[in-house]
């Protein structure tokens, strides 16, 4: 019941028991796929890896916890009991902050970790002073996830694109094979009727015995086209079958009351003048998702770089902590208690001599920039080619549609001549046929030819990377 919901709500021929005749056209197709097919969910599924992706980096400045307890007893000596328990702070800036409590007890404890018996609060930061102040591996991080979250957006545009030029030639071969087979199926009925009318003829007289035969040769190779068709439209609505989906979960089937509509005259293509279509093409390249992924890898490693740069410093960390002897009283009032003659800090440097790990690296990642730079020309180049390319083939598809649609109605003018004449008796079978044939050809080329144009036509719109945007 569900189900049939959804398909009153939608207008789509799927599986019903009454077989009528139900429209389909291309927008009401394309806004089912683009909600319930499996590629169109995937997509979504990237985007949110991305998100999830941020959220995962950003985990590294999440605030921690941290305990350390150690103990030793022996032969009924305490030998030490060593306590050290607080929270860090990381911070976007690379200086940690950092709270705690240690007690350090027992007869063997070092003297320097000696605490007060109540022991001791300490509070203070970590600072990089070289390496890691401008950027650290969690900064890098960060940044490069959230550079991957726009780039998943962007394949998330690339997939829909991809789905909807697949959706557009299966449903116009869908069409054109429905037209054709109506085509033959009104060719053959006519061929049927001549026949039987030939057949009575012959019978009273008016046909010699061979006009039958012609007749029903022509009903025959009729037959024969009007089963290819058939056979083609079966095997282009199974094909379309394919992008039918609840929920990306259960397959659906297109009835065989199903029918496309299209209109017969064309939509007449975007016109661009020399400055529109300069304008258009910057703007193509400028908001393409394929060109943006490049871009953002190329920022991506950026940051890589910039964190490789950081790695040829010196590591320089500052530590400081103020301390305060913990009195008993609550912990709020102890933490006032800080002052800046209780105090430890500690300094650490070190640095490589040759460098030549920092300086390989840097250099590796900086001929990756180069080579994702050249890779985003060559694909700029391609994109805007195959864009002009689909633009030039929609104009000329078009005028092509309409010199077919002109032909059409002049052969059905021969037709109609023909068949005068063939009732005054001054043309015979054989020419009709003819004439029948040159206008059935010219339909069934006419029929491809509008397939093509509105498949370019879409093509076109795919090229500029957002299809989604352009489309109904």
């Amino acid at each position: 019941m569900r189900y049939c919901l959804i398909f009153i709500v939608c207008l789509l021929p799927l599986v019903t028991q009454a077989q009528v005749e139900k429209p389909m056209t291309w927008d009401s197709l394309l806004g089912l796929v683009l909600q319930h097919h499996p590629v169109a969910l995937q997509a979504e599924y990237v985007q949110q890896s991305g998100e999830q992706g941020v959220r995962r980096a950003r985990g590294a400045f999440d605030p921690q916890l941290f305990g350390y307890y150690d103990q030793k007893q022996f032969k009924d000596t305490d030998y030490y009991r060593l306590l050290d328990a607080g929270l860090k702070v990381p911070t976007w800036f690379g200086v940690e902050l950092k709270t705690g409590f240690e007690q350090n007890q027992g007869v063997y404890v070092n003297p320097e970790a000696t605490t007060p018996t109540d022991g001791l609060l300490y509070a203070g930061i970590s600072l990089p002073l070289a390496q890691g102040l401008l950027m650290d591996d969690r900064r890098a991080s960060l940044r490069q996830a959230q550079l991957m979250e726009k780039m998943t957006e962007a394949e998330q545009l690339l997939m829909l694109n991809r789905l909807v030029e697949q959706i557009a030639i299966d449903y116009y071969a869908w069409w054109e094979a429905y037209y054709q087979r109506k085509v033959y199926e009104e060719a053959l009925a006519l061929a049927k009727v001549r026949l039987e009318a030939i057949r009575a003829g012959f019978l009273q007289g008016d046909r010699p015995a061979i006009d039958t035969v012609e007749a029903y040769l022509q009903w025959q190779t009729r037959l024969v086209a009007w089963n290819e068709a058939q056979l083609k439209w079966t095997k282009t609505s199974l094909t379309l079958s394919n992008h039918l989906w609840y929920d990306g979960l259960v397959p659906m089937e297109l009835e065989e009351s199903t029918f496309p509509r299209v209109s017969i005259q064309a939509e007449a293509p975007m016109q661009m003048t020399e400055d529109s279509l300069l304008m258009f093409r910057k703007e193509i390249i400028q908001n393409h998702p394929e060109l943006q992924q490049y871009q953002w890898k190329i920022e991506q490693l950026g940051f890589e770089q910039r964190l490789k740069a950081e790695k040829l410093k010196p590591k320089v960390n500052l530590s400081y902590n103020f301390l305060s002897e913990r009195t008993g009283v609550p912990l709020a009032e102890n933490v006032g208690a800080f002052n800046s003659n209780d105090y430890k800090w500690g300094l650490t440097v070190s640095m490589p001599l040759l460098l030549r790990e920092g300086r390989g690296d840097w250099q590796i990642t900086k001929l990756k920039v180069k080579e994702a730079q050249a890779d985003r020309m060559q694909k700029w180049v391609s994109i805007e080619n195959k864009w002009l390319s689909a633009y030039a083939e929609t104009q000329t598809l078009y005028r092509q549609a309409g010199i077919y649609s002109q032909a059409l109605s002049n052969y059905q003018q021969l037709l109609n001549a023909e068949n005068r004449r063939l009732e005054i008796g001054e043309s015979n079978l054989f020419m009709v046929n003819a004439r029948e044939m040159s206008l059935i050809s010219a339909q069934i080329q006419w029929a491809k030819v509008r397939s093509q144009y509105e498949v370019s036509r879409i093509q076109w719109i795919c090229a500029s990377g957002r299809a989604t945007e352009y489309l109904p």
